[in-house]
């Protein structure tokens, strides 16, 4: 009883203030968030070790491995923006 009378008059404020709430939106959007901080924040990693001493890459490893932790982060990202749509 308590959550449906706190939603009706959640949905009653939204419509006085021309809003309308769109869980399928909510969810959307903090998927894109989640993901896009989560892949900043990776990259980061990356970065630090593709300018640090020791880099992966230059003496006998794949030169393409910043390339293929790109592509990596890429579609983690959208991994998590679409895994959160209800």
């Amino acid at each position: 009883k308590a959550e449906f009378a706190l939603q009706k008059v959640q949905m009653q404020e939204l419509t006085d203030k021309g809003m309308v709430f769109d869980r399928f939106a909510v969810a959307y959007a903090a998927g894109y968030g989640f993901g896009f901080i989560s892949g900043t924040f990776a990259i980061v990693n990356v970065l630090s070790d593709m300018i640090g001493p020791g880099t992966i890459g230059i003496f006998g490893h794949s030169q393409d491995f910043f390339i293929a932790t790109a592509l990596f982060r890429d579609t983690h990202n959208a991994r998590y923006i679409f895994e959160y749509r209800i």
